[in-house]
């Protein structure tokens, strides 16, 4: 009987509040932890990290995916054939420079999906 009192007495608009807030904050954690376990996966999958040398930081506005887009390129050794590695677009504009590393990231299962560490 307590119980059903002490439910009663709650005010509707902090029940409403509540009821709004925490599915949002679920969600919101639950986000976190898939973007979190996605990224510790492409870690785990990599075959390795590239030194990739910058030599373009463009604002692509005329597509659809708007950003600051970091593009470099990297030379294999071995076979002395060269890469062009795109990023994923950026809001802020990226601290690196023309000239500047960035280590990207080879996927092993598919060589042409890599991520690169801005």
């Amino acid at each position: 009987m307590a119980f059903s009192q002490f439910c009663l007495s709650i005010p509707t608009g902090l029940l409403v509040f509540l009821a709004s807030v925490i599915p949002c904050l679920i969600f919101y954690i639950g986000r976190k932890l898939y973007i979190h376990s996605r990224n510790a996966s492409k870690l785990h999958h990599s075959i390795g990290c590239v030194p990739a040398q910058v030599m373009q930081v463009v604002s692509e506005p005329a597509t659809w995916r708007e950003g600051w887009i970091v593009k470099a390129a990297w030379v294999d050794e071995k076979t002395r054939q060269s890469y062009i590695f795109s990023s994923q677009p950026q809001a802020i504009r990226p601290q690196k420079r023309i000239g500047d590393n960035v280590l990207v990231l080879i996927n092993s299962t598919d060589p042409m999906s890599y991520t690169m560490e801005l």
